[in-house]
């Protein structure tokens, strides 16, 4: 069985670190490297509590349903992709707080509804333990994105009967598009009553 012998902290940034796993499986040792958002204290295996929020925000005008997408500059690979809002959980706040935050940041919106449909999951949980809780959100554009002064960020909005063929021919980041490919299903299937 495998035992985790020590763990060591290899960076100190702000957002996010590397830790060091030293394990023991039978009489053999091993080193296992982890990103975390997370101190050393509360890393995924201790608890697991949501790092992040993710989320469909949509409005619905002459009986359609519009989809609001973000453009933003992700640095891991110089250059912009297609998404959902997204953003961390910062301490003492709920997710819903969080979502709601996030979304007047990122696209200048008032939060009408939400609904999760995602608790608290793994990311990309052969390297992090970041834990991510997702929800869809009927949203009014009526104020101005917030934006930090690193953010990038452009609005992209879609209607839902173009949703699929959207993320299909543009470049939009693994996570977002099975939220929204799940969005588009849910409401094809539930009808648009249900949002």
């Amino acid at each position: 069985m495998k035992k985790i012998i020590k763990i060591e902290k290899e960076t100190n940034n702000k957002y996010l670190n590397l830790y060091k796993f030293t394990y023991k499986n039978n009489e053999n040792f091993y080193d296992y490297f982890v990103a975390s958002r997370r101190d050393i204290e509360n890393l995924g295996y201790k608890t697991e509590k949501v790092d992040a929020v993710k989320v469909v925000p949509y409005y619905i005008k002459n009986k359609k349903v519009y989809v609001v997408l973000i453009k933003e500059y992700r640095h891991a690979i110089n250059k912009s992709l297609y998404g959902t809002v997204a953003g961390l959980v910062e301490n003492n706040e709920s997710t819903e707080d969080a979502i709601t935050r996030e979304i007047e940041e990122e696209i200048g919106a008032s939060v009408l509804s939400l609904k999760k449909v995602q608790k608290g999951s793994y990311s990309s949980v052969g390297m992090s333990d970041e834990n991510i809780e997702c929800f869809y959100a009927n949203v009014e554009l009526n104020k101005k994105q917030k934006l930090d002064s690193n953010e990038q960020i452009s609005l992209k909005v879609i209607e839902f009967d173009n949703l699929l063929d959207f993320v299909d021919k543009n470049s939009v980041d693994l996570p977002s598009a099975l939220l929204l490919k799940m969005f588009y299903f849910e409401t094809k299937l539930n009808g648009q009553n249900n949002l």
